[in-house]
């Protein structure tokens, strides 16, 4: 849900960002945008989520869990293939375009978007005090965005290489937030296993306190 409201945002958010940061106003039409939106996120989440609701098929989902899982990853690794695919023929194969500072501030840009939109997600979670499993999938899905979304912007709407920071942005989210993922899953642990032993500390102390 958290995906989806954000992407389905993004579209209405999207011209008051490109004003703010252009002084130019840009025609994206809302509606078109939207019901591409429903086809390509939206309408293949809920019907999956259907199709989970028959439990033969939940059962089998849950049992191969990790080839369908692979499978998507493909999905996703097909899309950012089809970008840098974009990206090349906007650069007419003048690979020298990809180097320079420029680009090096563009990577540094879009990884400091992600995170710091991951940290704000995790910090938010933790002042509303949801429970930890909630707040990491705040933290993570708020921060995350989906591919083809920004591609359908940058090469419908868009000239040049402004496809490579939705490239970028994607990698990136992928490679961040599979070290933070460990992380949390580690601290994770760490916290489950000290649960125990402050409890088990804290039953001594009144059993010690009991007796006297």
């Amino acid at each position: 849900m958290v995906t989806i409201a954000t992407n389905l945002s993004c579209f209405a958010i999207t011209p008051l960002w490109l004003l703010a940061a252009t002084g130019q106003t840009v025609e994206l039409p809302f509606l078109e945008m939207a019901q591409k939106l429903l086809v390509l996120v939206v309408l293949p989440m809920v019907a999956a989520q259907l199709l989970r609701l028959y439990a033969p098929l939940g059962a089998l989902a849950t049992q191969h869990k990790g080839p369908i899982g692979a499978a998507a990853m493909l999905g996703v690794l097909a899309m950012v293939g089809l970008g840098a695919i974009g990206a090349g023929v906007k650069m007419g194969g003048d690979l020298r375009l990809l180097v320079g500072w420029d680009k090096l501030a563009m990577l540094a840009a879009v990884m400091t978007v992600h995170l710091g939109l991951l940290a704000t997600g995790l910090a938010l979670a933790r002042l509303f005090r949801l429970e930890r499993a909630d707040g990491i999938a705040v933290g993570i899905a708020g921060s995350q965005k989906t591919l083809m979304v920004g591609l359908h912007v940058a090469q419908t709407y868009f000239d040049g290489l402004t496809m490579l920071p939705m490239i970028a942005y994607h990698v990136g989210q992928l490679l961040a937030d599979t070290v933070v993922a460990d992380w949390l899953r580690r601290r994770g642990e760490r916290l489950a296993a000290e649960t125990p032993e402050k409890q088990g500390h804290s039953d001594g102390q009144t059993q010690v306190g009991a007796s006297k």
